[in-house]
């Protein structure tokens, strides 16, 4: 089997969809994958009902899909034990995803200072608030924006999946045209035609990025 990733260290603290299937696919393709959840386990875990998945307490399909082939634990982030146990796995992480509202710059600068590669899923307010910290403090960074074939798709695939209300749909549309309309801000942009073929050139680009 192909596994171009065998000897990778990737540590996952990402949530739902977009960030744990991205560490799913380089769990796939060899890498060693550590899920880290929080003490009281990740909120997908809970998530299948409304994909029209069914889910029960011990089976869980939905959550199975983005985080096939990793290994886990759970910490609790918020006691020094736990910190404490991060920081230790992290001596040794070759990537650290990380998924959070608000980026701390400590953790990001530490890791970079240990040639930890960092990758943040962050929506259009916070890339801008990293491009801006990073120029202050002289660090490069490489920005990635995953846009949809076309907005009229966007809107498709929103529908489709039938797991907002009528009226959250329209507040994630109107948010869209305001991200859509940012694109160029961006150093690179992949259009998600695909999504294993999307998920291909991000990793593409991130491999040339940390040189794996």
């Amino acid at each position: 089997m192909f596994k171009p990733l065998e000897g990778v260290k990737v540590i996952d603290l990402t949530y739902f969809v977009a960030g744990p299937g991205a560490a799913r696919i380089l769990a796939d393709w060899g890498a060693d994958v550590i899920k880290v959840e929080p003490s009281f386990g990740d909120p997908g875990r809970g998530t299948g009902a409304t994909m029209s998945c069914p889910t029960n307490k011990d089976c869980n399909p939905f959550y199975t899909a983005y985080n096939a082939n990793k290994r886990g634990l759970s910490l609790n982030l918020k006691s020094e034990d736990g910190k404490a146990i991060l920081d230790k796995m992290l001596e040794t992480a070759d990537v650290f995803g990380l998924a959070h509202y608000g980026t701390p710059v400590k953790p990001v600068v530490e890791h970079l200072e240990r040639n930890i590669p960092v990758i943040l899923e962050i929506d259009i307010q916070g890339a801008r608030s990293v491009k801006q910290r990073a120029g202050e403090l002289g660090i490069e960074v490489m920005t990635v924006f995953i846009a949809p074939p076309s907005f009229e798709e966007l809107e498709r695939r929103l529908i489709g999946r039938g797991t907002e209300t009528p009226e959250q749909q329209a507040k994630r549309l109107e948010t869209a045209k305001i991200e859509l309309a940012a694109e160029s801000e961006f150093d690179k942009v992949i259009v998600n035609n695909v999504v294993d073929e999307a998920a291909d050139e991000l990793w593409n680009l991130i491999a040339t990025e940390f040189d794996l």
